[in-house]
């Protein structure tokens, strides 16, 4: 059996810490951005939940005007919340992808049908949930 590393060590007891709270959670939004990247694409989905919602809680508070330059690039980190919210419902139902990708089609006065993609961007928090309730 392999050693665990000091990285999931440290995964492991940060995702516990933001399971259960504690007092130092916004310290985690301190973090470099390439740390913080690799934690939240490797968070349980209820810790990924609690500090997407801790974050959205702290920046919808305060608000961008009484942050600094570098928290308002912390408050901006929806991309990555997004990014991990995908990944963790692409390695649960990959099977849904597919489904996922919906073309309309549009008919001409000749009859001619073209097909098109439709390009939309989704919220992939919602879609999880939604898709854990649906399965649960």
């Amino acid at each position: 059996m392999e050693a665990p590393s000091l990285f999931s060590l440290c995964m492991k007891t940060v995702s516990v810490a933001i399971i259960h709270g504690c007092d130092y959670l916004h310290d985690i939004f301190d973090l470099p951005s390439y740390v913080f990247d690799n934690l939240i694409v490797n968070l349980p989905p209820l810790a990924l939940h609690n500090l997407h919602q801790l974050s959205n809680d702290d920046c919808g508070r305060r608000g961008f005007t009484a942050y600094s330059i570098d928290n308002q690039r912390k408050c901006g980190r929806y991309d990555e919340f997004d990014a991990a919210w995908n990944a963790l419902y692409k390695k649960r139902w990959p099977e849904n992808i597919k489904r996922m990708q919906t073309t309309s089609s549009v008919t001409l006065e000749h009859g001619v049908e073209i097909c098109k993609s439709v390009n939309h961007s989704p919220d992939w928090l919602q879609l999880y949930w939604e898709a854990h309730l649906q399965t649960a």
